[in-house]
């Protein structure tokens, strides 16, 4: 590799790199008040809600076997809500964590837009 080739990759990398660095860094939003990270007391309900959804749609189609467990689940999903129990009984190819998965990572998704929705609607009024 010649010498203008390595100084040219410098230049570009260096010129180049601070600015990527800049957008991808949250800086000082991390630490503020109210800011694009801040979630109440430092809790961030909406996210402990939604693994509250995969933690029990995990637990519908796969309980466990601990006997007091599935009492508990089967008095909630089956007496309860009137769903059928264990859901494994009635897909016996379906799998819970993969299920429990996807159903948290689609409404962490679309509940996470929701606030920055919110706040631009603000911003923009």
């Amino acid at each position: 590799m010649t010498p203008s080739r390595v100084s040219c990759r410098f230049v570009s990398v260096r010129r180049f790199a601070p600015a990527a660095a800049r957008r991808a860094s949250p800086g000082d939003a991390l630490y503020q008040n109210g800011g694009q990270f801040w979630y109440r007391g430092g809790v961030n309900a909406t996210a402990l809600v939604i693994w509250l959804a995969g933690f029990l749609l995990y637990n519908w189609i796969s309980p466990g076997s601990l006997s007091w467990w599935v009492d508990g689940m089967e008095g909630f999903f089956h007496g309860l809500l009137r769903l059928p129990f264990p859901l494994d009984e009635k897909v016996s190819w379906l799998n819970a964590s993969i299920p429990a998965f996807l159903l948290s990572f689609v409404l962490y998704a679309l509940l996470s837009r929701l606030p920055q929705s919110r706040a631009a609607a603000k911003k923009t009024a």
